[in-house]
């Protein structure tokens, strides 16, 4: 069992370097998962994955997460009004 502990740790160490935010992984059959609560790409850990298999896999760990940081997100201008919409008669 220590053998999934350290794989899971690993996967999640792996998607975080990738700026992914993880829920808890959920056990299914021989396999574990989870996904990144932002952009739902998924790592996998299967501890047994057979002789051409990966032991960790998924999006999440190849590609970065498409989260923007919070700091790009800037409040809007106030001070200049709002266009009035222009109505066209035909």
């Amino acid at each position: 069992m220590r053998q999934n502990e350290s794989l899971l740790d690993k996967a999640r160490e792996l998607a975080e370097a990738r700026n992914h935010k993880l829920l808890p992984f959920v056990r299914q059959g021989r396999s574990s998962g989870t996904r990144c609560v932002t952009c739902a790409r998924q790592v996998y850990v299967m501890p047994d994955p057979g002789l051409n298999g990966a032991a960790i896999g998924g999006d999440a760990i190849a590609e970065v997460c498409i989260r923007k940081p919070s700091g790009s997100v800037r409040p809007a201008n106030r001070s200049v009004p709002a266009a009035k919409p222009k109505l066209l008669f035909v």
